[in-house]
């Protein structure tokens, strides 16, 4: 929506004279609400957390998206221990299985350093998964 200064100044409550030359620049105003994509859907980490969800969504999609979530959607990279597989339910082995997975799925890059504890990098976020 735009707006000009003397329409701005006027609906704050201002008497503008019509003598007074306002600038007559327009100001645009910020839309409402940011566009809303097509395709979306929102968990949340506490559905990751509670065990409830276990059958919902499987070891590999667990990890996956709690990994999204701890990254900040692939903005840093994030170091993914024991405790934080635990947390989601993965046992240590199937948190490997599930980082070696999705690494050759091309969904995340993996630091392995040794027995030390990975350090994974989101590399996008795909509109599509081929799971099988």
């Amino acid at each position: 929506m735009e707006r000009t200064a003397k329409t701005l100044l006027q609906h704050v409550g201002l008497q503008v004279p019509e003598q007074v030359a306002v600038a007559t620049t327009t100001i645009r105003t910020a839309p409402s609400r940011m566009p809303r994509e097509k395709d979306f859907a929102r968990v949340r980490l506490r559905q990751l957390l509670e065990r409830t969800w276990d059958g919902v969504f499987p070891e590999r999609c667990r990890a996956y998206l709690y990994l999204v979530i701890a990254s900040l959607e692939g903005r840093r990279p994030v170091r993914f221990t024991n405790s934080m597989a635990t947390e989601i339910g993965l046992k240590r082995q199937n948190k490997m299985r599930a980082l070696r997975w999705l690494e050759a799925a091309g969904l995340i890059s993996v630091a392995w350093k040794g027995r030390h504890v990975p350090v994974i990098t989101l590399i996008t976020l795909p509109d599509q998964i081929d799971v099988n």
